[in-house]
């Protein structure tokens, strides 16, 4: 039965141009899969056109389903919630690559996966490079983290907090 619904998911995939081939429809579907977002491949199977093409649509799914299970599904929401937060912020390849590097601090922290895309969004322009921002937001999470009893704060409020009480020497 499974691989029935998987075959379907396929057809319907390349049906919509989610592929050039079946091939890029499968490795679609089987990312979809992976992330629990079968769902969603009707949003999935559009992506392409947004984006130019299988190779990158297959990529920023995998993306979107790493985030998803560092953050949890509750937190992130569905493919088309993931990426319409992404491409607010930015190059959705990128902030998602970012976000991904930052994730488990940002979830130790309650931190929404619209903020860390913001965070990372800012600090990857600042730094002139996306991965880099990642790396700062990883290491000024872990920072609040070690430092601050601030879970489940925003993080609007976490940065009011550092800035009343900052760090000793």
């Amino acid at each position: 039965k499974k691989l029935s619904q998987l075959r379907t998911a396929v057809d319907e995939v390349f049906a919509v141009r989610g592929g050039e081939d079946q091939g890029a429809a499968a490795r679609m579907v089987a990312e979809l899969e992976k992330g629990g977002m079968l769902s969603e491949r009707d949003f999935a199977a559009r992506m392409p056109i947004m984006v130019g093409g299988p190779e990158p649509a297959i990529e920023l799914v995998k993306q979107a389903r790493i985030l998803r299970g560092q953050m949890g599904a509750a937190e992130t929401g569905g493919l088309a919630a993931i990426m319409s937060k992404a491409i607010r912020a930015g190059d959705p390849h990128e902030v998602l690559s970012a976000a991904i590097i930052a994730a488990p601090e940002a979830s130790l922290l309650g931190i929404s996966d619209e903020e860390l895309m913001a965070l990372v969004s800012i600090l990857g322009e600042k730094a002139g490079n996306m991965d880099q921002g990642g790396q700062q937001a990883k290491a000024f999470l872990r920072f609040i983290h070690e430092h601050y009893d601030l879970k489940g704060k925003s993080f609007a409020e976490m940065v009011k907090a550092i800035q009343i009480d900052p760090p000793g020497p």
